[in-house]
């Protein structure tokens, strides 16, 4: 029998695995998320939690220390693990020991005495090795010992050990093999680069693992990154949850089959569509494509999650999980004293944070309030464009570029309002922040983040993207009206409550308590439902098919049925209509009134693929492909505007090909 987690506390109590590629050097509204997930998952419920990271990283040891250092996560709690540095290199016999390093205190040595080796060595006739140091940026640490000579590059920590070691042919900037070196000198695994004529650099051909139960070898980082997940699954049969919070991850951990007694999820960080909420970017194809292999997805906004079931219909599996401030609120901060007519941004200067129009809408606030004051912190690659505008429109006495600032919540609390024109936002921290010292917020209605935030009229205002007039005008209105300006600045205050850690640590148990108890009731329908088979029988081809399904056996009274077709790329939902019995016990019909092409083309489909949808009482769902005999496959003609033409897949499913005439 499985095991099923045991509730402890409010969370359930099982392994959990935060997932992502790396740890930046600079990090931010991701990593932030998951390092406060796991720092208050510990803190606040005694709940241990990993965070993974795949990418090689010879800065990682020095950035899990300076985490613990800034207490952005608890070391009693939270455990960094990477692949490398804490599976790879340990689980080894290491192909050999790397003796041909020369110690790097003798390099430095020698290169500040380069004046006198070089005489040295032209009184004794004898040449010193040549090598290049390259130090770590700002530091004196050496992260680089290149031999021009030998075309040999060797890789270092900031602790001075060695990490890695890349060699080169000539005339090649690709290496053709780099080793990896653990603590202990031994290199524990190798990567083989082959020649690509047409761009004329190394692709990656092999990986060589030297475990200590023997060589494995890796076709590609993929198969490598997965081999490590699936270790840990079996490693024990405690529950596990694997949560991916980085989208180029999805592909390594979706695919894999599951574990009886581990459950996968992902968290959604941006926007997911593109040109429009029907076309997907391309980033999140991977996690449409298997999610049907999902326990969860967890969302940070109401407005994502309904634009979600637009593409998939609606799915007991999503999930509402607000960011959090970290911090519980302090009613005193109604009690500081702001500046009049003063407003703030903190955000950083990037074209997705659209400050121009910000800075369009302030000048007409300065137009009719000509002692307003704008303070915009932050840093970013528009930063002299933004600078370049103030002056333009001559606002230099009003609008100021403040740079970084490190202490947010006393901006917030002595301004007036805060202002955001972003193009689109994960969730919009920055305005949290700010509701959270009072301060209230006017907005772009910018995907997503704006209406989970905002509630128009109560703590701030939200207008339409791009309209520059109305913003300037809901600005002047608070900056004229003292008895407005205290009204939303009390509301914004207790609307951040349902941000505060005890919040957060309520929304995910719930979801995570209700995950669990879904995934239990899927796989008793999937037991229930092992051996049932759905055969298409007939095919109505009028002004919309009617498709006659046929049952190898009965199906519970409590279940409902309804046929469903999917894109066979991104299981995006072409359309779902409920099953009719038509006149006996396991012959049941469908009559489909709209199918959604558009959608799949949009997003490089072609093909659909058809499922009956069993339904228990509680919404959850079970999906099973529907077979077909062979007298079914002339094209169809019910729509004018697309070629249809229907096929038998190998294993016998029922399948449609698509495309637009």
């Amino acid at each position: 029998m499985d095991a099923s987690p045991r509730i402890k506390g409010s969370l359930p109590s099982m392994s959990y695995y935060f997932i992502s590629g790396n740890i930046p050097d600079e990090f931010g509204g991701l990593t932030t998320s998951l390092l406060l997930r796991s720092k208050l998952f510990g803190e606040l419920q005694q709940t241990p939690t990993n965070f993974l990271t795949f990418g090689f990283d010879a800065k990682f040891r020095e950035k899990e220390e300076q985490f613990y250092r800034d207490q952005k996560i608890d070391a009693n709690y939270t455990s960094l693990i990477n692949l490398y540095e804490s599976y790879l290199s340990d689980v080894t016999v290491g192909k050999r020991t790397y003796s041909e390093k020369i110690d790097l205190s003798t390099l430095i040595k020698q290169k500040q005495q380069s004046t006198l080796i070089k005489k040295m060595t032209l009184l004794f006739g004898r040449s010193l090795p040549e090598y290049e140091l390259t130090p770590f940026d700002q530091s004196e640490a050496i992260q680089y010992v290149t031999y021009p000579v030998e075309k040999k590059r060797e890789e270092y920590r900031k602790d001075g050990t060695i990490a890695t070691v890349s060699y080169y042919q000539h005339n090649q900037d690709t290496p053709y093999l780099v080793e990896y070196v653990n603590a202990d000198q031994l290199i524990y695994l190798d990567k083989t680069y082959t020649l690509d004529t047409q761009k004329n650099e190394y692709t990656l051909s092999k990986i060589n693992w030297y475990s200590d139960e023997g060589n494995v070898i890796f076709n590609k980082e993929s198969d490598m990154r997965q081999h490590w997940i699936k270790s840990i699954q079996k490693a024990s049969n405690e529950p596990k949850l694997f949560l991916v919070d980085s989208r180029p991850q999805d592909r390594h951990i979706l695919r894999l089959s599951k574990e009886k007694n581990s459950y996968y999820a992902t968290i959604l960080h941006s926007k997911h569509y593109g040109k429009n909420k029907s076309t997907l970017k391309q980033r999140f194809k991977e996690l449409m494509a298997n999610r049907l292999n999902l326990d969860a997805i967890f969302f940070l906004t109401k407005e994502q999650l309904n634009d979600f079931r637009l593409l998939t219909g609606p799915q007991p599996n999503y999930f509402f999980t607000p960011h959090t401030l970290g911090r519980s609120l302090d009613v005193d901060v109604l009690n500081t004293q702001r500046r009049l007519n003063h407003a703030v941004i903190i955000s950083r200067l990037t074209s997705s944070k659209n400050i121009p129009e910000s800075i369009h809408a302030f000048a007409k606030v300065v137009e009719r309030i000509p002692t307003a004051k704008l303070d915009i912190f932050g840093s970013g690659e528009e930063q002299e464009s933004v600078k370049a505008l103030i002056s333009e429109l001559k606002l230099e006495e009003n609008i100021f570029l403040k740079g970084y600032t490190k202490n947010p919540d006393l901006e917030f609390q002595q301004a007036t309002l805060t202002m955001c024109t972003s193009k689109f936002e994960g969730f919009g921290l920055s305005n949290m922040e700010a509701l959270s010292n009072g301060c209230p917020v006017v907005t772009y209605d910018y995907d997503y983040g704006a209406q989970t935030l905002v509630q128009d009229g109560i703590n701030g205002y939200i207008v339409k993207p791009g309209s520059v007039q109305d913003l300037a005008e809901k600005i002047i209105n608070i900056f004229k009206d003292e008895q407005l300006r205290d009204t939303l600045s009390r509301n914004a205050f207790q609307s951040a409550e349902q941000f505060v850690p005890s919040s957060f640590i309520t929304y995910w148990s719930e979801s995570l308590q209700s995950m669990i108890t879904q995934s239990d009731r899927r796989k008793m329908l999937e037991k229930q439902y092992k051996n049932h088979m759905f055969t298409l029988t007939a095919l109505e081809d009028s002004s919309y098919p009617v498709f006659k399904i046929e049952l190898n056996q009965s199906v519970s009274e409590e279940n409902t049925m309804s046929l469903v077709a999917l894109d066979r790329t991104h299981k995006l939902e072409c359309f779902n209509e409920p099953l009719k019995n038509s006149g006996g016990n396991l012959t049941f019909t469908s009559r489909v009134a709209h199918l959604e092409f558009n959608t799949i083309l949009a997003n490089d489909g072609d093909v659909i693929d058809f499922y009956v949808c069993i339904s228990n009482s509680y919404g959850d769902k079970l999906y099973k492909r529907i077979e077909i005999d062979t007298s079914h496959f002339d094209e169809l003609s019910f729509n004018t505007d697309f070629k249809v033409l229907p096929y038998q897949t190998k294993f016998k499913k029922y399948s449609w090909r698509v495309s637009k005439i």
